[in-house]
């Protein structure tokens, strides 16, 4: 719930256009000739200012609080166990300016109901031990205590356990072609299985959840996504000594 500032806001573009050309930047931009990346590229500048920002940071802190209170009862109801910690999310800095910059964010979210804390570097290391071997490059930190983390890849496995349980029926290795419409509203999906024999499959509701891919099928409904493909990275490393180990995310 406290990642909830989003990448759209003041301080974005310059650093955006600090970062291009740099292949290590921890946002990669590359300019391309495609429209859908300027149109797209527009549409984020548009969201940088202030008063966009408060407002992204409003709805992001809503949909967070839904989703961590829907995990919790989802949890408890079902007993899934995927590896759940609850020691809180801490976000810590090494340039003071960023660390500054964190207080606005942070003092909104609080009012809204996420207590993100501004803490110092001292208590930073106080919570999470493991950082204390680079205390003298820490600026501080801040600190939500009611956040959680867990391993997703176990979680989704056991909620599709649950699922076919409940006899939820899941249709794998199937490849989406289109969404076909009838009169202005959704009639049904068109599909190809593991063996490439065609499918048309009909529902009582559907998500759309395709990621970047969303917009291109969307666009056939008439209904334009302002989604384009980011690419981020995750690293799962071995740990020979449990001590020096993150156990806050």
């Amino acid at each position: 719930m406290s990642h909830a500032e989003p990448w759209a806001n003041p301080g974005a573009p310059l650093k955006v256009l600090k970062w291009l050309g740099h292949e290590d930047a921890p946002l990669l931009f590359r300019l391309r000739a495609d429209l859908r990346q300027w149109l797209w590229g527009l549409q984020f500048l548009r969201e940088c200012t202030p008063a966009r920002t408060r407002h992204n940071i409003r709805q992001i802190v809503s949909l967070g609080t839904y989703s961590r209170d829907t995990l919790q009862r989802l949890r408890s109801e079902r007993g899934i166990a995927y590896d759940e910690r609850t020691q809180g999310i801490l976000h810590f800095y090494t340039s003071q300016k960023e660390f500054d910059a964190a207080e606005a964010p942070a003092a909104q979210m609080r009012e809204l109901g996420c207590d993100r804390r501004v803490i110092s570097a001292d208590e930073a290391v106080r919570l999470e031990p493991a950082l204390r071997h680079i205390r003298p490059q820490l600026a501080g930190a801040t600190y939500t205590a009611e956040d959680e983390s867990g391993d997703a890849n176990r979680f989704a496995r056991e909620l599709v356990k649950r699922c076919e349980e409940d006899g939820v029926q899941f249709l794998m290795s199937h490849t989406v072609t289109a969404l076909r419409e009838v009169g202005g509203e959704l009639d049904h999906v068109e599909a190809t299985d593991g063996e490439g024999r065609f499918r048309q499959i009909r529902a009582d509701a559907y998500v759309l959840a395709m990621g970047s891919l969303s917009p291109l099928y969307a666009k056939a409904l008439g209904i334009s996504l302002p989604i384009y493909p980011a690419k981020g990275y995750s690293v799962t490393m071995p740990v020979n000594d449990a001590s020096m180990a993150h156990q806050s995310r």
